[in-house]
């Protein structure tokens, strides 16, 4: 399913040195913005937007989302994932024709903390000496247990952990097909808590049963969504 997201170029101000893993909050609200380039086969590139909740205490993941693609055209949905031990399900909905398709999610559940493989890269400066002070980390992804191969960063604010941005360079699997990727994605309008998760996690009556058969019209959308869907503030 995935495409992951994630670059951010810095200017390292501070010489790398030994530094705690950290996690962001638990549950927040938060957008996100991903360009996506990739051979398939030939090169191709789109814009991912998200906003939602994000509930790592409860496993849960609500999002809008918008993919926007070179040729003025675009798709939005919204997306629910939630984990548990009665399975891990996503289910991709358009409102507008009530339309919801629910599938099993074989990926692993996004993480709030730096991942336990990640290594220290610096601490740096955005926005000049005054500026933010930020923690870059780099990471290794590898198949069976990341949906896609290659190496990964992760940018989060020096004092808190909030994420500010991802990067990823690598490949994902179309089939057993090794497609090459890039992506960068950065987080904005950061709020800790998720004031109304009614809003964010409540499936409509249309998305109670799996959909089987995928209306023609609608056929591109849901691949769309499927393929480029990234949960976009975590690990």
């Amino acid at each position: 399913m995935a495409r992951l997201s994630l670059l951010l170029t810095l200017v390292a101000v501070v010489a790398v040195n030994a530094q705690k893993r950290c996690c962001t909050p638990k549950q927040f609200m938060a957008g996100a913005g991903a360009t996506v380039g990739e051979s398939d086969p030939g090169p191709t590139a789109l814009f991912v937007s998200s906003y939602g909740a994000y509930d790592f205490t409860n496993k849960r993941f609500g999002l809008n989302v918008t993919i926007s693609f070179l040729n003025d055209t675009s798709t939005s949905y919204r997306l629910i994932q939630k984990f548990s031990q009665a399975g891990n399900f996503q289910w991709i909905i358009f409102d507008q024709y009530k339309l919801c398709i629910k599938e099993p999610v074989t990926a692993p559940t996004i993480q709030n903390c730096v991942p336990e493989n990640a290594t220290f890269y610096g601490t740096m400066s955005v926005g000049g000496p005054s500026g933010l002070m930020v923690d870059l980390w780099t990471y290794v992804m590898s198949t069976p247990k990341d949906p896609v191969d290659g190496t990964a960063s992760a940018t989060v604010i020096h004092k808190n952990c909030y994420p500010v941005g991802n990067s990823f360079v690598g490949v994902w699997y179309q089939g057993s097909e090794p497609v090459p990727m890039v992506s960068t994605s950065g987080v904005f309008n950061m709020t800790e808590g998720i004031p109304n998760p009614d809003a964010w996690f409540t499936l409509p009556s249309y998305c109670q049963k799996e959909v089987n058969e995928i209306p023609h019209r609608h056929a591109r959308s849901i691949k769309t969504a499927h393929d480029y869907f990234v949960p976009l503030a975590g690990f």
